[in-house]
């Protein structure tokens, strides 16, 4: 499951960036909660988070919907 999380997350980051190459995302959890860490070029930055954090707030409700099967809370990071 939580692969599938990355893997999900992965793909939509890089359908909005420019260097595809430079995204990765870490887990790490711990007993409550599941933390994805974005990580990617500086100037992608803001194709991510989006005007007023739009394309972020949307990322987070896709994964905290799969996060939700996990009993766990579910928090994204850009990094």
């Amino acid at each position: 499951m939580r692969e599938k999380m990355k893997e999900n997350l992965a793909f939509f980051v890089r359908e909005l960036v420019e260097d595809k190459e430079a995204v990765r995302i870490d887990l790490e959890e711990d007993r409550e909660t599941i933390i994805l860490k974005i990580h990617l070029a500086e100037k992608d930055r803001g194709a991510v988070i989006g005007v007023n954090g739009k394309r972020i707030k949307a990322l987070k409700e896709v994964i905290h919907m799969e996060g939700f099967k996990t009993g766990k809370k579910v928090r994204l990071e850009v990094i």
